[in-house]
């Protein structure tokens, strides 16, 4: 009886340490799903606004029929939007959800539509107010969305802790990659190295705790009591005797076991998954060199940029006589970049630099021999002197790109796309470069959303292939969305 009594009050500790830690896991995910919902909430009474004071200052008569009307209509997408699997959003490319938004509010739009005509009440509303709130909500709602993750991930608001189980080095390249894109929500509260002879430290991996395999397989219920229901499983070099653990998730407490490939070029939204009876297949679609998806992306390449051109003409004036005020030389500045099927072309920037800026350069090199392995690994210099004083502010705001308009209707770039190179770059893609030459450069991309300047070369080219091997045109949509978000807070721009 004794023993039993001492026995008692630590099971009764155990038990009790789970059940909080699975009180605490409920609650963080409700937290997450409120915060999602409540962007949503705030962006489509955003457009709702929007879509009646619009109307209403050309002279629509707005009476208070409409404010019922996008209620519903907020209620209706909200609904919408949970069943299509939206909240709490965790793990969610932006592609893919950009898609389903964008599916989920048309659908809203059809049902409201649909039921007034059933009705016989739809010649009592404005169709310039249907119109405008499906136009605003396809981008207030992901805009808000990205802001919405940003913030809840600095008020510790939203996202999923998970753990990393696997063998070796890669621990830590998924850790960092999962770091390095917190937007996915995933985020990492343990480690765990089922290699003998472990070379990673918990001391590198920003105090993440790093445990060995056997101190996890002794204590099965630790991911619980840590509220950690999630596992990324890294299937390479684990011992074939510790896989059974993805199957059988009462073993580690895992709920949500995500296995990660061995193949690192696959993945994204270009993945096609197959049960052939008990066997995973997967399908590698390549939808960018299909022939209709490529006139697609030239044809909306062709209209934004026709469209654009109007309103871009007046800001051409202004800055090109600035530019003229400023400093001695040319408004435009040309250079030879590689295009299309490895083909040269040129591309067109407003000047930013001083006169004989080439020469310039050489002379700054030779005497600064510390900043030539920066000029080396990413052709350009945080501190340029030759950059001029106007210069300094267009490529802080990034408008000296928007020249590159006119090669975009000249069909030498895209609107989306790799970074177009100069000669001396291809030796810094290797084998990347047949992927990078199948495509048109574009004025923005990946690249330029995930750091820009602040990013190292190498990420640079591994972005341009995945760009090239996951296109979708919902990968372009969020690359122009998060392209305003960039500019304006002047990401990695120097």
């Amino acid at each position: 009886m004794k023993a039993n009594s001492n026995r008692d009050p630590l099971i009764q500790e155990r038990s009790h340490q789970n059940h909080s830690s699975e009180n605490n896991e409920i609650k963080q995910l409700n937290l997450t799903r409120i915060w999602l919902l409540v962007s949503d909430l705030l962006s489509l009474c955003l457009t709702g606004s929007l879509a009646l004071i619009i109307p209403f200052l050309l002279g629509r008569n707005i009476n208070n029929k409409y404010y019922w009307l996008m209620l519903l209509l907020t209620i209706l997408l909200i609904l919408i939007y949970y069943l299509n699997h939206l909240y709490p959003g965790i793990g969610l490319a932006p592609a893919i959800e950009i898609k389903k938004l964008t599916t989920a509010t048309s659908t809203g739009m059809a049902l409201i539509t649909i039921s007034l005509f059933i009705f016989q009440k739809g010649l009592q509303y404005s169709r310039m107010v249907f119109l405008l709130f499906w136009i605003f909500a396809c981008f207030t709602v992901p805009l808000a969305r990205i802001a919405a993750r940003k913030i809840g991930l600095f008020l510790k608001t939203w996202g999923e802790p998970v753990a990393i189980i696997g063998s070796g080095c890669e621990i830590w390249e998924l850790h960092q990659h999962l770091e390095n894109n917190r937007l996915f929500g995933f985020i990492p509260k343990l480690l765990v190295d089922f290699d003998p002879n472990p070379s990673l430290r918990a001391a590198d991996l920003d105090q993440v705790p790093l445990i060995n395999g056997e101190f996890l397989w002794e204590h099965k219920s630790l991911l619980k009591s840590m509220g950690i229901t999630t596992g990324f499983i890294l299937v390479k070099n684990l011992p074939f005797n510790l896989r059974d653990l993805i199957l059988f998730e009462d073993k580690l407490c895992i709920q949500h076991a995500i296995l990660i490939s061995e193949m690192d070029s696959i993945g994204g939204a270009s993945i096609m998954p197959y049960d052939l009876q008990g066997i995973l297949g997967l399908e590698v679609r390549r939808d960018f060199f299909k022939r209709r998806n490529r006139w697609m992306k030239s044809g909306i390449n062709y209209i934004i940029t026709a469209l654009c051109f109007p309103f871009l003409l007046p800001v051409f004036a202004v800055i090109s006589l600035v530019i003229w005020l400023d400093s001695p030389g040319a408004v435009f500045f040309s250079q030879k970049r590689i295009g299309y099927q490895g083909k040269q072309f040129t591309m067109w920037k407003f000047r930013t630099m001083v006169k004989d800026a080439d020469q310039l350069l050489s002379e700054y090199l030779k005497t600064n021999l510390n900043l030539q392995e920066e000029w080396e690994e990413n052709h350009k210099l945080k501190d340029d002197p030759r950059v001029t004083r106007v210069g300094k502010f267009l490529r802080r705001t990034s408008l000296d790109e928007l020249p590159q308009f006119w090669n975009v209707l000249k069909g030498d770039m895209s609107l989306v796309g790799p970074r177009p190179i100069v000669a001396d770059e291809i030796k810094n893609y290797g084998d990347a470069f047949r992927m990078y030459q199948k495509v048109k450069p574009g004025m923005t991309g990946l690249w330029q959303v995930k750091g820009r300047n602040n990013s190292p070369y190498k990420n640079r080219v591994a972005l341009d292939q995945y760009y090239v091997r996951h296109w979708s045109l919902w990968l372009d949509v969020i690359i122009l969305l998060e392209t305003v978000y960039t500019v304006l807070m002047k990401i990695g721009a120097y």
